[in-house]
Protein backbone atom coordinates (compact mmCIF):
# COMPACT_ATOMS: atom_id res chain seq x y z
CA UNK A 1 0.00 0.00 0.00
CA UNK A 2 2.97 2.32 1.08
CA UNK A 3 5.20 1.90 -1.93
CA UNK A 4 2.00 2.53 -4.34
CA UNK A 5 0.84 5.89 -2.44
CA UNK A 6 4.02 6.67 -2.93
CA UNK A 7 4.23 6.07 -6.34
CA UNK A 8 1.35 8.06 -6.87
CA UNK A 9 2.81 11.19 -5.18
CA UNK A 10 5.52 11.01 -7.13
CA UNK A 11 4.10 10.64 -10.62
CA UNK A 12 2.83 12.79 -12.86
CA UNK A 13 0.93 10.38 -15.15
CA UNK A 14 -2.65 10.86 -15.11
CA UNK A 15 -3.78 8.18 -16.10
CA UNK A 16 -1.01 6.09 -13.63
CA UNK A 17 -2.15 8.51 -11.09
CA UNK A 18 -5.82 7.24 -11.68
CA UNK A 19 -4.90 3.63 -11.96
CA UNK A 20 -3.27 3.50 -8.19
CA UNK A 21 -5.93 4.69 -7.08
CA UNK A 22 -7.95 1.96 -8.96
CA UNK A 23 -5.71 -0.50 -7.26
CA UNK A 24 -5.38 0.86 -3.69
CA UNK A 25 -9.73 1.13 -3.71
CA UNK A 26 -9.08 -2.69 -4.61
CA UNK A 27 -6.20 -3.25 -1.62
CA UNK A 28 -9.20 -1.45 0.45
CA UNK A 29 -11.84 -4.18 -0.77
CA UNK A 30 -9.55 -7.23 -0.14
CA UNK A 31 -7.85 -5.72 3.55
CA UNK A 32 -10.42 -3.32 5.50
CA UNK A 33 -7.06 -2.29 7.38
CA UNK A 34 -6.33 0.27 4.45
CA UNK A 35 -9.00 1.99 4.29
CA UNK A 36 -8.14 4.42 7.05
CA UNK A 37 -5.14 4.87 4.78
CA UNK A 38 -7.06 5.63 1.48
CA UNK A 39 -9.69 7.61 2.93
CA UNK A 40 -6.82 10.04 3.78
CA UNK A 41 -5.15 10.38 0.83
CA UNK A 42 -8.22 10.72 -0.83
CA UNK A 43 -8.89 13.55 1.22
CA UNK A 44 -5.94 15.09 0.21
CA UNK A 45 -6.59 14.69 -3.50
CA UNK A 46 -10.00 15.28 -3.88
CA UNK A 47 -9.57 18.40 -5.96
CA UNK A 48 -7.07 16.92 -8.15
CA UNK A 49 -7.06 18.52 -11.34
CA UNK A 50 -7.42 15.14 -12.85
CA UNK A 51 -10.88 14.44 -14.00
CA UNK A 52 -9.48 10.90 -14.28
CA UNK A 53 -7.98 11.31 -10.90
CA UNK A 54 -11.01 12.04 -9.45
CA UNK A 55 -13.68 9.62 -11.30
CA UNK A 56 -11.01 6.98 -9.83
CA UNK A 57 -11.88 8.18 -6.39
CA UNK A 58 -15.43 8.09 -6.61
CA UNK A 59 -15.26 4.52 -7.96
CA UNK A 60 -12.67 3.20 -5.58
CA UNK A 61 -15.01 4.78 -2.50
CA UNK A 62 -17.36 1.93 -3.41
CA UNK A 63 -15.46 -0.20 -1.96
CA UNK A 64 -15.52 1.56 1.06
CA UNK A 65 -18.03 0.88 3.05
CA UNK A 66 -17.49 3.41 5.75
CA UNK A 67 -19.43 6.91 6.76
CA UNK A 68 -16.04 9.11 6.83
CA UNK A 69 -16.20 8.82 2.71
CA UNK A 70 -19.57 10.59 2.85
CA UNK A 71 -18.47 14.10 2.66
CA UNK A 72 -15.79 12.80 -0.18
CA UNK A 73 -18.34 11.46 -1.98
CA UNK A 74 -20.96 14.47 -1.32
CA UNK A 75 -18.05 17.07 -2.42
CA UNK A 76 -17.50 15.04 -5.51
CA UNK A 77 -21.47 14.40 -6.33
CA UNK A 78 -20.94 18.99 -6.93
CA UNK A 79 -17.89 17.75 -9.10
CA UNK A 80 -18.35 19.37 -13.01
CA UNK A 81 -17.40 16.02 -14.92
CA UNK A 82 -19.95 13.70 -14.98
CA UNK A 83 -18.19 10.99 -15.09
CA UNK A 84 -17.24 11.74 -11.75
CA UNK A 85 -20.33 12.61 -10.49
CA UNK A 86 -21.87 9.36 -11.75
CA UNK A 87 -19.55 7.14 -9.87
CA UNK A 88 -19.89 9.09 -6.84
CA UNK A 89 -23.58 8.56 -7.09
CA UNK A 90 -23.15 5.16 -8.17
CA UNK A 91 -20.59 4.30 -4.99
CA UNK A 92 -23.50 5.87 -2.62
CA UNK A 93 -26.13 3.59 -3.75
CA UNK A 94 -23.67 0.62 -3.80
CA UNK A 95 -23.06 1.24 -0.25
CA UNK A 96 -26.47 2.26 0.44
CA UNK A 97 -25.70 5.83 2.28
CA UNK A 98 -28.91 7.39 3.31
CA UNK A 99 -28.25 11.25 4.99
CA UNK A 100 -30.45 14.24 3.79
CA UNK A 101 -27.32 15.89 2.58
CA UNK A 102 -27.69 12.89 0.32
CA UNK A 103 -30.81 13.18 -0.30
CA UNK A 104 -30.85 16.87 -1.03
CA UNK A 105 -27.62 16.45 -3.80
CA UNK A 106 -29.96 13.71 -5.70
CA UNK A 107 -32.85 15.89 -6.03
CA UNK A 108 -31.18 18.67 -7.30
CA UNK A 109 -29.64 16.05 -9.82
CA UNK A 110 -32.98 15.21 -11.00
CA UNK A 111 -33.53 17.18 -14.15
CA UNK A 112 -29.65 16.34 -14.86
CA UNK A 113 -28.73 16.15 -19.07
CA UNK A 114 -26.99 13.16 -18.58
CA UNK A 115 -28.78 10.03 -18.87
CA UNK A 116 -26.76 7.87 -16.61
CA UNK A 117 -26.56 10.46 -13.59
CA UNK A 118 -30.06 10.71 -13.84
CA UNK A 119 -30.79 7.11 -13.60
CA UNK A 120 -28.71 6.98 -10.90
CA UNK A 121 -30.11 9.59 -8.58
CA UNK A 122 -33.51 8.70 -9.25
CA UNK A 123 -32.82 4.74 -8.43
CA UNK A 124 -30.66 5.76 -5.31
CA UNK A 125 -34.21 8.44 -4.08
CA UNK A 126 -36.29 5.29 -5.64
CA UNK A 127 -34.12 3.50 -3.43
CA UNK A 128 -34.69 5.36 -0.15
CA UNK A 129 -38.43 6.12 -0.93
CA UNK A 130 -38.55 9.76 -1.19
CA UNK A 131 -41.28 10.97 -2.67
CA UNK A 132 -39.78 13.94 -4.02
CA UNK A 133 -38.65 11.68 -7.35
CA UNK A 134 -42.07 10.25 -8.21
CA UNK A 135 -42.94 13.08 -10.42
CA UNK A 136 -39.57 12.66 -12.10
CA UNK A 137 -39.99 9.06 -12.58
CA UNK A 138 -43.75 9.84 -14.19
CA UNK A 139 -41.80 11.92 -17.04
CA UNK A 140 -39.29 9.38 -17.48
CA UNK A 141 -42.17 6.56 -17.92
CA UNK A 142 -44.11 8.71 -20.60
CA UNK A 143 -40.72 9.01 -22.07
CA UNK A 144 -40.24 7.36 -25.72
CA UNK A 145 -37.42 5.29 -24.78
CA UNK A 146 -37.73 4.30 -21.25
CA UNK A 147 -34.50 2.73 -19.54
CA UNK A 148 -35.10 -0.70 -17.77
CA UNK A 149 -33.88 0.91 -14.83
CA UNK A 150 -36.35 3.42 -14.50
CA UNK A 151 -38.93 0.71 -14.36
CA UNK A 152 -37.17 -0.97 -11.71
CA UNK A 153 -36.79 2.40 -10.17
CA UNK A 154 -40.68 2.78 -10.38
CA UNK A 155 -41.35 -0.42 -8.28
CA UNK A 156 -38.98 0.50 -5.54
CA UNK A 157 -40.38 4.04 -5.25
CA UNK A 158 -43.26 1.47 -3.99
CA UNK A 159 -46.49 4.42 -4.87
CA UNK A 160 -49.76 3.64 -5.88
CA UNK A 161 -49.27 6.81 -7.92
CA UNK A 162 -47.23 4.91 -10.36
CA UNK A 163 -49.43 2.16 -10.84
CA UNK A 164 -51.70 3.43 -13.80
CA UNK A 165 -48.52 4.35 -15.88
CA UNK A 166 -47.13 1.39 -15.38
CA UNK A 167 -50.51 -0.62 -15.94
CA UNK A 168 -50.74 1.51 -19.18
CA UNK A 169 -46.95 0.31 -20.33
CA UNK A 170 -47.56 -3.29 -20.18
CA UNK A 171 -50.10 -2.49 -23.35
CA UNK A 172 -47.28 -1.00 -24.88
CA UNK A 173 -44.76 -3.18 -24.47
CA UNK A 174 -44.55 -6.57 -26.50
CA UNK A 175 -40.84 -7.60 -25.25
CA UNK A 176 -41.36 -10.25 -22.06
CA UNK A 177 -38.32 -9.24 -20.77
CA UNK A 178 -39.98 -6.05 -20.40
CA UNK A 179 -43.12 -6.60 -19.56
CA UNK A 180 -42.03 -8.83 -16.40
CA UNK A 181 -40.40 -5.56 -15.46
CA UNK A 182 -43.05 -3.94 -15.52
CA UNK A 183 -45.27 -6.60 -13.70
CA UNK A 184 -42.51 -7.24 -11.06
CA UNK A 185 -43.04 -3.36 -10.18
CA UNK A 186 -46.57 -3.34 -10.75
CA UNK A 187 -45.77 -6.13 -7.79
CA UNK A 188 -43.47 -4.47 -5.60
CA UNK A 189 -46.00 -1.28 -5.30
CA UNK A 190 -49.18 -3.56 -4.58
CA UNK A 191 -46.80 -5.03 -1.71
CA UNK A 192 -45.30 -1.78 -0.76
CA UNK A 193 -49.46 -0.25 -0.07
CA UNK A 194 -50.29 -3.56 1.73
CA UNK A 195 -47.95 -2.85 4.39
Amino acid sequence: FCFLENMFQLNKSVLIRASIINALGCFCKKDKHFEKEFINLCTKVIHDKSANVRCAIAAALSNINDNSTIPLLLCLLRDNNSDVKNWAAFSINFNQYDTEDIREEFVGMLLDTNDDIRIEVISGLAERKDERVLETIIKELKKDVIFDEIIIAAGNAGSKELLPILNELLNEFRDERIIDKINESIKKIKENVCE
